[in-house]
């Protein structure tokens, strides 16, 4: 991928969460080839034992239902800053993708993260996501 020609695409906005988050789907149509899926948290600010543990997910259609992506799951987060990213082929995906993002423990757990996609549009389109 060259990087003149990546879009990022916000698939979950950077926020200050206490409780799952299952947003809308993105569709991913106008992209190809691999992209980047990059997940930023910070560590907990609140809670017992918390964790967040955060997956990409696919459909056919933007209000069906998701399945897991296989090998598309973050390391779960605990009590330290995380950066982490994988790549995923996007011509292997249906065309809509969402991020589950799962906050367990007591106490309120509480994480501040993003996720955002790298990828490529295809040839002749352009990207109305792009941030």
């Amino acid at each position: 991928m060259n990087l003149h020609q990546a879009n990022v695409v916000e698939l979950v906005a950077n926020a200050v969460r206490t409780s799952t988050l299952t947003p809308t789907g993105i569709d991913i149509t106008k992209y190809s080839g691999v992209a980047q899926i990059v997940l930023q948290s910070s560590a907990k600010t609140a809670g017992t034992d918390p964790t967040l543990n955060c997956k990409l997910r696919h459909c056919a259609t933007v209000g069906g239902t998701y399945a897991d992506v296989s090998g598309a799951a973050f390391a779960e987060v605990t009590t330290a800053d995380s950066t982490e990213m994988i790549a995923v082929n996007i011509d292997k995906l249906l065309p809509f993708v969402k991020v589950l993002c799962t906050i367990g423990g007591t106490s309120t757990p509480t994480f501040g993260f993003s996720v955002a996609m790298i990828a490529t549009c295809q040839a002749g389109r352009n990207s109305s996501q792009a941030v």
